[in-house]
């Protein structure tokens, strides 16, 4: 038995170290409170002063080796990440989305929403 067990455990490791996960599109409202990055991800503010935010967006778990990313509903992108500065009203939502091209030939098509709302300025 416990020969058994010595072989198994080191068999199940290998094989739960080869399971893949699934791409992501993440994203992140830079706010006071904000969930970090997640999908969806949503942040609040209660600042007078800051009538705008930014969202950060990012590509994780990437399923293959990229060849292209085509960014839709950003401003400033580089690779798998991009920023993005348009939330100007006290509250909003914004929808992102990415079409990954893979070296292999295949791709897939992300997709993940935003939530802002400063309180200072008329939020909810």
């Amino acid at each position: 038995m416990k020969l058994a067990s010595k072989l198994l455990l080191p068999l199940t490791a290998l094989l739960l170290s080869n399971v893949a996960l699934a791409t992501e599109l993440q994203c992140q409202v830079s706010a006071k409170y904000n969930d970090g990055f997640n999908s969806p991800c949503e942040g609040s503010d209660y600042n007078w002063k800051k009538p705008t935010t930014q969202v950060d967006v990012r590509l994780v778990n990437l399923s293959g080796t990229v060849s292209q990313v085509i960014w839709n509903g950003t401003e400033v992108c580089q690779g798998t990440s991009c920023i993005n500065r348009t939330f100007s009203m006290p509250t909003g939502v914004k929808y992102f989305s990415a079409q990954v091209l893979y070296t292999n030939g295949t791709w897939e098509t992300l997709n993940v929403t935003a939530l802002w709302d400063n309180l200072a300025l008329g939020g909810l």
